[in-house]
């Protein structure tokens, strides 16, 4: 048995070795200068510091100061788009933003009262204050799920669970190496949710239901395409339609109060940029829902899901158990699951270049680890053959995972560029070679010591005729 003694000492460990990363990788200095954070975070220095909302000169200014090579977000297809009223719109709805909000304050007022860093939004202690704000979000989200997990399952198994989570999967990469983009902020925000719910549906009241609504809101306006996360507290523990109703009709309004306060400031800014209260920014990237790349997605070399982070494969197994062993969770997962996986794949660009495997499926892991827990669960059944599987699965697979973290870190793979021949030719590979040269243009593994069979032709051009 494994007592709660035991578990601090695991979770502090988990904790060291996160801090440790992340101050090793030492990427957090210029984590919001590009690309995807820099649109979730510009919303901030823009408004409270720059106020170029709509414009956004001074604030790139700004960053470049930091980073001259950084592209024009304005001519960026990728970046800050034009509207019709003639201003700029960031496509990144504020999600990201509320999240960093305090942490940006902290920094601001750090600098200000100091005068040791400039107070642009984007000097040092701006981006440190951010890059610990997603450690102690994953932090505190990894603390609400172990509640809720263990509502469900023994000590051992959530143990398990958790260290599968932090050391074996990707949201390892996406909180401490590349952690402003939105998945590992937004498992945490999941975990928050999952845990709100379990509470409300043992204890209903209206406390319960405004931090359902809450972390609802945050989700939707992180990444909107996530709106089914409302399944959650409507499917959590289900029995009947009857009765869920007659519980939600007397809390409803209390959690839609936090979800309407929160798009507000967000209808607002559309409204300012665009002259429309409703407006889609994501100029030229859709959906195409008739040809999902699932299959790629799901296993592909270019960053597919379960070919970067295999350990997965067995939360999937655990759906099977789910209903027996975490009930209440298992409607919410075999509903979200499908439909999650379905739409992410039908997104233009549904490998997400960006990072080491499918990084919307980090999000998920709340949900995946109950169905993680029932896969322990049934391998603890087996007695010692049970226990030494998951043993040895944690140990394998987190270190399949963290060797990938280090050659993706270090410049040896690309995880959205990979294919088949490239992927096995650097499996554990620590410098390029030869062989990997030609796997990665080629996509051909090439023969191991080959030797000459015989001359099929020679040609010496002795005669400059022939």
């Amino acid at each position: 048995m494994i007592n709660r003694h035991l578990s601090k000492f695991i979770w502090m460990g988990i904790i060291m070795f996160y801090l440790i990363a992340f101050f090793q990788f030492n990427y957090w200095k210029a984590a919001a200068y590009g690309g995807d954070p820099f649109g979730y975070y510009v919303h901030l220095p823009a408004t409270f510091i720059h106020h170029d909302v709509g414009d956004y000169s001074k604030s790139f200014e700004a960053v470049k100061k930091y980073d001259a090579g950084l592209p024009d977000p304005k001519v960026d297809k990728y970046g800050i788009r034009p509207t019709p009223s003639g201003k700029y719109a960031v496509k990144y709805s504020l999600g990201m933003a509320y999240l960093l909000s305090p942490f940006f304050l902290i920094a601001h007022i750090y600098c200000v009262s100091t005068s040791a860093f400039p107070a642009d939004g984007f000097s040092l202690p701006y981006m440190l204050s951010l890059g610990l704000a997603v450690l102690l979000y994953v932090g505190l989200g990894l603390m609400f799920l172990i509640k809720v997990l263990r509502q469900y399952f023994t000590e051992g198994v959530v143990i398990f669970v958790i260290l599968t989570l932090t050391l074996a999967t990707n949201l390892l990469y996406f909180t401490v190496y590349n952690n402003l983009m939105a998945h590992a902020p937004l498992f945490a925000v999941y975990c928050l949710l999952i845990y709100a719910t379990d509470s409300f549906y043992r204890n209903p009241n209206r406390r319960w239901a405004l931090l359902i609504g809450a972390a609802y809101g945050i989700i939707f306006l992180t990444r909107m395409n996530e709106l089914y996360a409302i399944l959650i507290p409507l499917f959590w523990n289900f029995n009947s339609l009857k009765e869920r109703f007659s519980l939600l009709k007397s809390y409803i309004l209390w959690a839609a109060i936090p979800v309407i306060l929160l798009f507000i400031p967000q209808v607002l800014y559309w409204h300012y940029v665009s002259g429309q209260f409703i407006y889609d920014a994501y100029v030229g990237e859709s959906f195409n829902f008739l040809k999902s790349k699932i299959a790629g997605g799901l296993y592909g070399y270019s960053n597919g899901w379960l070919t970067w982070t295999p350990v997965m494969f067995f939360a999937l197994l655990g759906l099977f158990s789910l209903k027996k062993q975490a009930r209440a969770a298992y409607l919410p997962t075999i509903l979200i699951l499908p439909l999650h996986i379905y739409v992410i794949y039908s997104w233009w660009c549904w490998q997400y270049i960006n990072g080491l495997g499918s990084r919307p499926m980090v999000e998920m892991y709340a949900l995946l680890a109950f169905s993680l827990g029932a896969f322990y669960t049934f391998l603890k059944q087996l007695s010692t053959i049970g226990k030494a599987l998951t043993v040895a699965i944690l140990l394998i697979f987190s270190a399949f995972n963290i060797f990938k973290i280090y050659q993706e870190t270090s410049g040896l793979i690309i995880s959205a560029y990979t294919r088949h021949a490239f992927y096995w030719e650097i499996f554990t590979a620590t410098h390029w070679s030869h062989a990997s040269l030609v796997a990665y243009n080629g996509n051909e593994i090439q023969p191991k010591n080959p030797i000459k069979i015989k001359d099929i032709a020679l040609l010496n051009f002795e005669d400059s005729t022939t």
